[in-house]
């Protein structure tokens, strides 16, 4: 993705549930970020959860302050500015929580979810990029997987299909 102007892909689409436990993974580096690039996961009822990456290049999530969404909670100390990063979401449905891997290393545990009404039911998954009219920022994304685990692992150990990946040609929209 690359500015200017507000951009985002769509990089899954499909009404499904996830598992109980289910990662979301993949790497990115960014450059000249304007605005916070975002991961979001939005459920069938428009519920979403939502990971940032800060201008100053490293991962947070907010929570509301004063019934404004503006408590920032820095995860890990990695920056991804101009350095690829993988970053991983293992989402835990039964105890509506997840936890946040930074480069295999798990950075945050146990986050709450947003909306107690956010479900595995997932509509999907988007990457954002919500630039100035005159950025050059840039948000680079690749090695995509959504698996079914309690727990993050490389992407060399992640089995093939019938392991658990949602097979691009079948649910993957770009």
């Amino acid at each position: 993705l690359t500015g200017p102007g507000s951009s985002n892909i769509l990089m899954w689409y499909h009404h499904n549930d996830f598992a109980p436990d289910t990662v979301v993974q993949a790497d990115y580096r960014v450059s000249g970020l304007t605005e916070p690039a975002t991961i979001l996961l939005r459920d069938v009822n428009g519920e979403s959860e939502d990971i940032y990456i800060g201008t100053n290049g490293k991962p947070y999530y907010t929570r509301k302050l004063y019934g404004v969404y503006n408590k920032k909670y820095e995860i890990g100390s990695t920056n991804c500015k101009e350095n690829w990063v993988n970053i991983a979401l293992a989402f835990h449905f039964d105890s509506r929580t997840y936890d946040v891997y930074i480069n295999g290393k798990k950075e945050a545990t146990g986050i709450n979810f947003l909306s107690d009404s956010f479900t595995s039911d997932m509509y999907h998954v988007r990457f954002i990029l919500d630039t100035e009219e005159s950025s050059s920022a840039q948000l680079d994304i690749d090695n995509v997987y959504i698996y079914k685990s309690d727990t993050y692992y490389p992407a060399d150990r992640i089995e093939g299909p019938g392991g658990g990946i949602l097979e691009a040609d079948e649910n993957w929209e770009h």
